[in-house]
């Protein structure tokens, strides 16, 4: 339910009433395991406001430090509460990555990193290496962030997983503790994500690319990760549209001879609306025309016949992109009643 600040006082509460009567003074260590607290952290992020991330953030905080938590019980006393483990580290990130704090997520994720790299023999106290979950949490702060260089972050974070997965993977070492950070296709789709939001189509054409030389064998990007750098030129259509919508065009053209193929499924109604919208938005009438009339053209059995060349019949929306295409046109003829 996100009450976050309830179920730490009930927690301590709980820590009150075990103590033991054998342990005098002050300070208690703590007679709950890391997943009791971990129940808090995870309250917090359910809730998603600032002032529950403050107070997840000085929980941790407490628990990587082994810093003593006083308990107001009339008297002074103070539990130390468990070292956090990796579902501590993931519960917070996931904090960060909905609230989109893409620097907390960065140096958290970084310290976790960098525990793989050292030679010496880990410490207790050292964090634990991240989990696939803990990627994705940070991908998704940098989605939601408002810095403007977070895409750019987003993209160095992919580079730096690739770069450590193949290092792994050329040493074939079997037991090595960095196998786990060679990038999935559910990480490549975060990433996309974060560059269709910020409108960045160059990188998110460069991560479908990256996408590809990583899952080889018809192991790469889907339909939805294409639709992902489709959207993300629809956004930099806002600002360079002549641009996007020649980009968008090319990356559309090589969405259907995918799909022709067969590594990629018949591309959706969504896809030629998107594309549309972009058209629309550089005044381009007649491309959008004649993608209207592809539209079209599909519900001809001549069409049907071969299911992976078949286009999806146009809705309101795709007739109103075209409309909208043709009152932003400065072709001469664009306006013509037939």
């Amino acid at each position: 339910l996100g009450m976050g600040k309830e179920a730490e006082d009930a927690l301590l509460k709980i820590e009150w009433m075990l103590k033991s009567p054998l342990e005098e003074g002050p300070i208690a260590s703590s007679s709950l395991d890391v997943a009791c607290y971990n129940s808090i952290l995870h309250g917090y992020c359910k809730a998603s406001k600032r002032e529950d991330m403050h107070s997840a953030v000085k929980l941790f905080q407490a628990m990587k430090t082994e810093t003593p938590i006083e308990i107001n019980t009339g008297s002074s006393f103070f539990v130390i509460p468990p070292m956090p483990d990796i579902i501590s580290y993931a519960s917070l990130l996931n904090c960060y990555g909905k609230l989109g704090m893409a620097s907390e997520a960065e140096k958290l994720i970084n310290s976790m990193m960098s525990v793989g790299t050292t030679t010496r023999k880990p410490l207790e106290t050292d964090p634990p290496e991240p989990t696939i979950a803990c990627y994705i949490s940070t991908m998704q702060a940098f989605e939601n962030s408002f810095d403007r260089d977070a895409p750019a972050r987003a993209l160095a974070l992919l580079q730096r997983l690739e770069s450590i997965g193949q290092d792994s993977e050329n040493k074939r070492d079997k037991r090595s503790r960095r196998s786990n950070r060679m990038p999935n296709r559910i990480i490549y789709n975060y990433a996309l994500r974060c560059m269709s939001k910020h409108g960045r189509g160059e990188e998110a054409e460069k991560i479908l690319n990256m996408f590809n030389k990583a899952h080889p064998n018809c192991n790469g990007p889907d339909i939805y990760a294409y639709a992902l750098a489709l959207r993300a030129w629809e956004r930099v259509g806002k600002i360079n549209p002549k641009m996007a919508a020649e980009r968008a065009e090319k990356l559309f053209i090589e969405m259907k001879n995918l799909s022709s193929e067969g590594y990629l499924p018949p591309l959706e109604l969504s896809s030629y609306n998107t594309l549309l919208g972009i058209f629309a938005r550089a005044g381009l009438a007649y491309k959008a025309e004649c993608l209207l009339h592809e539209l079209e053209v599909s519900k001809s059995s001549e069409w049907n016949q071969v299911e992976s060349f078949r286009a999806p019949e146009p809705n309101q929306m795709s007739y109103n992109l075209v409309i909208k295409a043709i009152s932003r046109s400065n072709e001469k003829n664009s306006v013509t009643v037939e």
